[in-house]
């Protein structure tokens, strides 16, 4: 009886995983994050106004300053007036419902308000800090495939996941 447990187990288990079948994977886009009307965002079209705050900060260390800039120059060079291709505004690209989320409403007056736009990210990121605040105690420091686990890495993958 014990054997044929052990024999017939197995099979059973893989003919219910193959039932699932082997098909491509679909992503499906949620209805909150489908464009339904394209957002107007006004470009400052002035080159003098731009160069003010286009910057290209030198290596800050590994402070706040630093991962903010290194955050910062990743997503948009550092240019407080980028827009991708997805929609992102700002320094460091956020989208519409993220700033909706900490109270912001208006796309241009973000795209065009420097100050505005620290203050979000560090709105966004002190939030950020206390959503995962458990998560952070318990991985800061781990190894995981010989890379070592940072309060910062967690804090931008969240930065960057939305």
């Amino acid at each position: 009886m014990r054997r044929w447990i052990l024999i017939c187990c197995p099979l059973i288990v893989m003919f219910i995983l193959s039932g699932f079948g082997f098909k491509p994977f679909k992503v499906e886009v949620p209805e909150l994050l489908k464009v339904k009307e394209p957002t107007l965002v006004s470009f400052p079209q002035d080159e003098s106004f731009l160069s003010n705050y286009q910057i290209a900060p030198p290596f800050l260390g590994s402070q706040y300053i630093g991962f903010k800039e290194a955050l910062a120059f990743k997503e948009s060079q550092g240019n407080y007036f980028a827009i991708n291709s997805y929609g992102y505004l700002g320094k460091y690209q956020f989208g519409l419902g993220t700033l909706e989320l900490v109270g912001v409403y208006d796309g241009n007056h973000f795209l065009n308000d420097p100050i505005l736009q620290e203050n979000v990210f560090n709105v966004n990121i002190s939030r950020n800090k206390w959503i995962l605040r458990k998560d952070i105690k318990r991985y800061v420091g781990v190894h995981m495939r010989g890379i070592e686990i940072t309060e910062s890495g967690i804090l931008a993958a969240a930065h960057l996941a939305g």
